[in-house]
C-alpha cells in the first residue's frame, strides 16, 4: 500500500460573557495537556459564552469537559495557541452556532503541529454551524476519538493559502469519530513544502494538505454532501480503517 503521510475553579473576566468588549484573560488551568504541559484557558467550563473572547496568552479560547455542556453563540474567539475551542470527555457538549473562530497558533505562525480552530476529542459531542474558522495555524476543525460525534455544518473554513512551513486540513475526522460534514465551504489548505518530485529529488518527506480528512474512520459512520472546496491541495482524502 502506497504510504500517505498526512500532516496528520472556572474564573473569567466579565468582560468576555455577555458583552463584545474584553479586557485581558485570566488563563486558568485545564485538564487537557499537550506536549507534556497542562493547558490553560480563558473560558472554562462555561455553559454559556458570547461575545468576545480574546484569549491572548492562553492555551485554549473555550474550554469544556468532565461532562459539562457549553453552548458558544455570536460569539468572537481569537488569540490563543493550542485551540480555539476545545471539547473532551464522555458527557461534555459543546454547540458553537453564528460564531468566528480565528488567530489560533503561535505568533507569527511556523510548522509546530498545533493551532486547532475548533476540536472535539475523548468521547465528547457537539456542533459547529454558521460560523466562520479562519487563520489557523494546523487544522481548522477536529473531530476525533472512538465514541467522538460532531456536525459540522453551513460553515466557512480558510485556511492560510500556499504555505511551505505547514500542511493544514481544513476539516479533519479521525480515529473512529463520527458526523456530519455538509454545506460548507472549505478553502486555502495549501502545502507547497515537499512535493513527491520534490521528495525523489532531495529525500525530504511529502505531506498533504486537505479541505477534508477522514482518517481511519469508517464511512458508514459519517456523511459528507454539498461541500464546496477551492484553492485546497486535495479536496478529499479518505484513509478508511480497512487499509490500516
Amino acid at each position: 500500500m502506497k504510504k500517505l503521510l498526512i500532516a496528520c475553579g472556572a474564573l473569567l473576566a466579565l468582560a468576555l460573557i455577555g458583552t463584545s468588549s474584553a479586557s485581558a484573560a485570566v488563563c486558568q488551568p485545564t485538564s487537557f495537556v499537550r506536549d507534556s504541559h497542562v493547558l490553560t484557558a480563558a473560558v472554562y467550563n462555561q455553559p454559556a459564552v458570547t461575545g468576545e473572547v480574546d484569549a491572548t496568552g492562553c492555551d485554549i479560547g473555550v474550554a469544556t469537559d468532565g461532562g459539562n455542556d457549553t453552548v458558544v453563540s455570536d460569539a468572537d474567539v481569537h488569540g490563543a495557541k493550542y485551540f480555539g475551542v476545545a471539547t473532551k470527555d464522555d458527557g461534555s457538549s459543546t454547540t458553537i452556532e453564528a460564531s468566528q473562530i480565528h488567530e489560533i497558533g503561535d505568533a507569527p505562525f511556523n510548522g509546530s503541529q498545533h493551532g486547532v480552530g475548533v476540536d472535539w476529542e475523548g468521547g465528547s459531542t457537539g456542533s459547529l454551524d454558521s460560523s466562520h474558522v479562519f487563520d489557523y495555524q494546523k487544522n481548522g476543525v477536529v473531530v476525533t476519538g472512538d465514541g467522538t460525534s460532531a456536525d459540522v455544518t453551513n460553515n466557512e473554513v480558510n485556511g492560510l493559502g500556499p504555505v511551505a512551513f505547514i500542511a493544514q486540513n481544513g476539516v479533519q475526522y479521525s480515529f473512529g469519530a463520527a458526523g456530519e460534514v455538509s454545506r460548507n465551504s472549505i478553502t486555502d489548505n495549501d502545502y507547497t513544502g515537499c512535493s513527491n518530485r520534490d521528495a525523489a529529488k532531495t529525500g525530504c518527506t511529502p505531506f498533504v494538505a486537505a479541505g477534508l480528512l477522514l482518517y481511519d474512520v469508517d464511512p458508514p459512520e459519517g456523511s459528507r454532501f454539498r461541500n464546496l472546496y477551492r484553492d485546497d491541495q486535495r479536496n478529499e482524502i479518505v484513509v478508511p480503517s480497512a487499509s490500516l
